[in-house]
């Protein structure tokens, strides 16, 4: 299990702090803190929660997560659970459970979170948190992980950018498995997004004694304008990996009929043979050219000249090309 501990300093910073010393100075009214949990084992993370004073029943029913974003506004704590990342194969929506108690949050998930990992770098040296305060940090998590959702919109928008030029510049260099692998993580991204916007209009409408909105009103915003940005982006690049799925299955459609065409003209060009081989080949007494000395080479060469004529009417129309 991988604990990290912040606290919020008095100027606005959150600072590194010993994970063995947090639940004692936050019991004793210190704070706020932020302790972030990463387990794979669900019974290190259900203990975390009772260490902190809640019911047995209670962390059962926290834990039993069905990855969906949810907001439960409890007499000891406000819990969110919200979409942090997909994983596995088949992709599995994994969640990050957020508990905000007076002066302390934290944070439980199974896998790294790429998200938080990002507030524990960023968060230190750039963002400022006006109040100390558990919603001011709460409003400050969400304004990092929003701007990591916009970050990965950018890396996937400039990979389909490469995709587009290099489709332009040569149609062959391009792989159907290449466009797939990017419908399919703009796909998981916008359903990140799709819920992480739900659990932002969820939390907007919640009043709670441990999380006051108001505290924090303009770091929402700008959490809730950068999802629903990121929701717009997504839905343009869904759009354009489409166009360029149905410009690979046009290219590819056009390849298979140049296939069928020159077939269909090589089939074109052998059909009188067939009809000169067809005839000299039945078996009749009195067929003229039958006992003829030159019979078998000038029949040949009537084959020849007859496919040469066709395949040379036929590369004169630019039906070989």
């Amino acid at each position: 299990m991988n604990w990290t501990c912040f606290e919020v300093d008095s100027n606005g910073h959150l600072s590194a702090v010993d994970c063995t010393s947090v639940v004692g100075r936050w019991r004793e009214g210190d704070g706020p803190f932020w302790i972030d949990v990463e387990s794979p084992d669900h019974d290190e993370r259900a203990r975390v929660l009772s260490d902190l004073g809640l019911s047995e029943g209670l962390v059962e029913e926290l834990m039993e997560s069905g990855h969906a974003p949810r907001v439960l506004p409890l007499d000891e704590a406000l819990c969110l659970e919200f979409p942090t990342q997909i994983s596995g194969n088949p992709p599995e929506l994994k969640s990050t459970l957020l508990v905000c108690f007076d002066r302390l949050v934290v944070t439980l998930h199974e896998l790294p979170s790429r998200a938080l990992a990002e507030s524990n770098s960023k968060l230190l040296s750039s963002v400022h948190i006006e109040e100390r305060s558990t919603s001011a940090l709460v409003c400050a998590l969400f304004v990092a992980s929003s701007s990591d959702l916009r970050r990965r919109c950018a890396e996937l928008r400039e990979a389909a950018v490469v995709l587009s030029r290099l489709m332009d510049a040569d149609p062959e260099a391009v792989d159907l498995e290449q466009i797939l692998d990017l419908k399919r993580e703009i796909v998981d991204l916008d359903g990140v997004t799709e819920e992480r916007a739900v659990i932002l209009e969820m939390v907007g409408s919640t009043k709670h004694p441990a999380f006051d909105l108001a505290q924090a009103v303009d770091q929402f915003r700008v959490a809730v304008g950068n999802t629903a940005a990121t929701a717009r982006r997504l839905d343009r690049l869904d759009r354009r990996a489409g166009n360029l799925q149905a410009r690979y299955d046009a290219l590819q459609l056009d390849k298979t009929n140049r296939r069928l065409s020159r077939l269909t003209i090589i089939s074109a060009i052998f059909l009188p043979l067939t009809l000169i081989a067809g005839i000299y080949g039945m078996n009749f007494e009195r067929m003229p050219e039958l006992r003829h000395p030159l019979g078998y080479p000038l029949a040949l060469g009537g084959m020849v000249l007859v496919a040469a004529g066709m395949a040379w009417w036929f590369r004169s129309r630019g039906w070989m090309e």
